[in-house]
């Protein structure tokens, strides 16, 4: 008796999300005054706001990058990156941000990710910036 194969019981692994640009560092803190988490929460909630309900709940990374950090390379390091792993940029993230706020996102099946930051700040030698993979 031969086995049939069961086609059905693996399902294709979701795209791996591309590891952060040197410009982007771990912290274990979150060492922002309520000014600057304020804003930042916002732009991160504009952002899970448009995502969640099309590709599941949010799982978010924090880094900083310093404040001269040139952030639009963002843009192009994660353009490059996700193309490659088989992402697909999305196009209406940034017509829900306010001024000020700056995200983009890729999506891969039923799965996305976002990297989400704001505005640098003279007042502020950083910048939060944040990873959110969505899965259902």
């Amino acid at each position: 008796m031969l086995a049939a194969p069961m086609l059905g019981a693996c399902a294709p692994s979701p795209a791996q999300v591309p590891e952060p640009p040197a410009m982007l560092a771990s912290s274990a803190e979150y060492g922002f005054g309520d000014t600057i988490a304020a804003a930042d929460q916002a732009a991160l909630a504009h952002v899970i706001d448009l995502l969640a309900p099309r590709y599941g709940s949010p799982q978010v990374t924090r880094y900083v990058a310093r404040a001269g950090a040139d952030l639009g390379q963002l843009r192009t390091y994660y353009d490059a990156r996700a193309n490659a792993a088989g992402w697909q940029a999305i196009g209406d993230v940034q017509g829900v941000l306010s001024l000020r706020e700056n995200a983009i996102a890729y999506s891969s099946g039923s799965s996305a990710f976002a990297v989400v930051w704001i505005a640098p700040r003279t007042d502020s030698p950083a910048v939060p910036v944040n990873v959110v993979r969505f899965d259902r």
